[in-house]
């Protein structure tokens, strides 16, 4: 594997019996509440995607910043990459490493699984940005998805898409979307190395045969959560919120900050607004 290295910082390895190896980067230089940041999940992420934050909070608090089984500098094996694995993976992780009551932010689908491990854990908060499971869209069945991965694996089917999607032109095409004007280039040559490493597509697939999606999250989750719950967002060309209105008035725990415009990582095109929207939200709950 090409030596990978998404954030200015130290990095380690968690082993995992359930999740592998979990590559990690960490800044404790300073003392206070620890900082868990999680990438999003998709074609070509990693935790370059939480950068911004990861360098701000660095100079006022601990911070982590994994990459997810399948990702980054993490274990690729061939194994079942579904939401379990990645709720026990961010559960794991709070405990061996961290150790201390965390305020975790999550990015799009990976906010559905620290919304599920928050629900079977204790964390001091949790910031959501951009998340999945709050518009109206149906998710597939499970034998849907299944039949989308048997094709994937398919000789030749599998590899020719994931090369089509993580092209050069497709990563930019599809970063370019997440931001108001266009995605910075270390991100595009990034996601580009990632994605070319071996086993790079295997949690991908899990992600595009629509096995990492749950049915009615605000119904099983969302609305289950009982620890003060920011979520952060405007426009989204792939993420719709009808939902969150009502959820809203279901769960008073909820709150939420619009940063505008942005188009699904206003952490990246808006530092200074999502910056001030967090320290409000965790000044309001000491």
């Amino acid at each position: 594997m090409t030596q990978l290295h998404a954030l200015n910082a130290d990095r380690k390895i968690m082993r995992s019996e359930t999740a592998g190896d979990i590559s990690y980067y960490f800044d404790c230089s300073v003392q206070g509440t620890p900082l868990l940041l999680l990438h999003s999940i998709n074609a070509a992420p990693s935790a370059i995607e939480m950068k911004p934050l990861f360098d701000y909070f660095r100079k006022y608090r601990p911070v982590y910043a994994p990459d997810l089984p399948g990702f980054g500098c993490s274990d690729r094996s061939d194994r079942t990459y579904n939401r379990e694995l990645y709720k026990l993976a961010i559960i794991e992780f709070q405990e061996k490493v961290i150790g201390l009551e965390t305020d975790i932010i999550a990015l799009s689908l990976t906010s559905e699984f620290a919304a599920e491990a928050a629900i079977e854990t204790s964390f001091k908060s949790l910031v959501m940005i951009s998340p999945t499971g709050l518009d109206q869209r149906k998710r597939p069945s499970k034998k849907t998805s299944a039949r989308i991965n048997k094709f994937l694996s398919l000789p030749g089917i599998g590899s020719t898409l994931f090369k089509k999607v993580t092209c050069k032109a497709s990563i930019s095409f599809f970063l370019n979307q997440a931001f108001s004007d266009k995605a910075p280039q270390e991100l595009k040559n990034y996601a580009y190395i990632t994605s070319h490493q071996p086993g790079a597509s295997r949690a991908p697939f899990a992600f595009l045969s629509g096995n990492l999606f749950s049915g009615d999250t605000v119904r099983k989750v969302y609305e289950k959560l009982s620890l003060p719950t920011l979520i952060i967002y405007d426009q989204d060309p792939n993420i719709g919120f009808s939902r969150l209105s009502n959820l809203l008035e279901t769960n008073p725990m909820i709150k939420e900050a619009i940063i505008k415009p942005s188009h699904g990582l206003p952490h990246w095109e808006h530092p200074e607004k999502t910056q001030s929207a967090l320290r409000t939200f965790w000044s309001e709950l000491k």
